[in-house]
């Protein structure tokens, strides 16, 4: 009997997973991989992982290797994050000039394992960027955001880092000019919110039926390469 695939189920990270922040497909110019989104911090790091395919990530073709096989990710998962923080999610090569966001929730900042992946993302040279409650929950939800923007004497002269570490000159020039507070901003949104919302016409597609094996190989693809690619 043919079965359907559901897309909206709740979604659970098996492991520490490394996403791409950006767009889905690639572009000059608009900083799509610049920057990876790191999550899964309710895994232990001490737990291994099976193994996760690499994709390109423009093509997200296999990257296969010479023996026919694709090249993949293994290891604990403190093992697989450090190896994207040495390549990040678009290619499996090293990458030396990259930036990371690491988000946990205060439940996992207060759990045995959260703090586990605390010392480690301080370790690695981490900082905390500030905090968030979840609006989504439409209740206190707090989620803590940590940064680490690399960048090093590989691809760049020392004062092409020292420029890294200040703001657009421009951006700078703005102190002094009207700023609101984000919170009353927000009141102000909701007028433009209600004034672009509009309805276009849309025809309900039906749910393309497979066979079981199937839809078990694409379960197992969405799972094991939701490391690498955001669909």
């Amino acid at each position: 009997m043919p079965i359907i695939i559901p897309d909206n189920l709740p979604y659970t990270a098996s492991g520490i997973e490394c996403l791409r922040f950006g767009a889905r497909r690639g572009g000059e110019g608009i900083g799509c991989c610049a920057i990876d989104v790191l999550q899964g911090f309710s895994n232990d790091p001490d737990e291994m992982r099976p193994p996760i395919p690499f994709f390109d990530g423009d093509s997200w073709t296999p990257i296969m290797k010479n023996n026919g096989k694709q090249l993949a990710l293994e290891g604990t998962n403190e093992e697989v994050l450090l190896s994207y923080l040495a390549h990040g999610s678009f290619t499996q090569e090293p990458v030396a000039d990259h930036g990371f966001i690491a988000v946990l929730t205060e439940k996992q900042v207060c759990s045995s394992t959260g703090k586990k992946w605390l010392k480690i993302l301080y370790r690695e040279g981490f900082v905390w960027a500030g905090a968030v409650s979840n609006g989504v929950y439409s209740e206190y939800h707090p989620n803590h955001i940590f940064m680490l923007l690399r960048s090093t004497n590989e691809n760049m002269e020392d004062d092409e880092i020292e420029a890294l570490q200040s703001p657009p000159s421009f951006w700078q020039s703005l102190q002094g000019e009207e700023r609101a507070s984000p919170a009353q901003r927000y009141r102000e949104l909701l007028g433009v919110y209600q004034r672009t919302h509009t309805t276009v016409e849309f025809e309900l597609k039906p749910e393309p039926a497979v066979d079981k094996e199937t839809a078990e190989k694409a379960q197992s693809l969405k799972a094991t390469s939701a490391a690498i690619w955001t669909v």
